[in-house]
């Protein structure tokens, strides 16, 4: 059991394209399609309204499905459809494996950077600097005050018995 266990854990192995491939597929294409209530004629491959691809990264078990297409609702609900009829057909093909999502479903509009977040942070690291530098520079004069005390000719400096 062993060499069969390791076989297939492997990344390269079998399997795994045949799961890539499943993911692929025109099967589950037109199943996640029916779902989410969009014509399985518009899902497809390159050229297609809905562009549907899955690869496998270069030395991993990671499978990416990529939907792209022109609304952001019909491309919303086909990713949702997608995750669960793609794990119903690896189950069912192979019962031992289990797909698990590494990412829930999102929209497809990208998220900016929060500016207004950026810049206070900004600010409050730059004031933070400008005190640690105030009571570095205060710190520094100090001790500078208080070696050219010392270093004064005792002419200079007083007797400590004249008051």
């Amino acid at each position: 059991m062993n060499d069969v266990l390791g076989t297939l854990a492997q990344p390269d192995s079998a399997v795994t394209e045949t799961i890539v491939n499943m993911l692929g597929s025109p099967r589950l294409r037109n199943l996640a399609a029916h779902s989410a209530g969009v014509p399985a004629r518009s899902v497809g491959g390159s050229g297609s309204q809905y562009v549907w691809t899955a690869t496998r990264r270069t030395g991993s078990t990671i499978i990416d499905v990529r939907l792209t297409g022109p609304d952001d609702r019909k491309l919303l609900a086909l990713q949702t459809a997608a995750g669960s009829e793609a794990a119903r057909l690896v189950e069912d093909s192979y019962p031992p494996y289990r797909l698990e999502t590494l990412s829930a479903p999102s929209g497809p509009v990208q998220v900016g950077p929060k500016t207004g977040r950026t810049v206070g942070l900004a600010v409050l690291l730059g004031a933070l600097l400008g005190l640690t530098l105030l009571l570095v520079e205060r710190r520094l004069r100090s001790s500078l005050g208080q070696r050219e005390g010392l270093t004064q000719p005792p002419a200079q400096r007083g007797s400590p018995w004249e008051r």
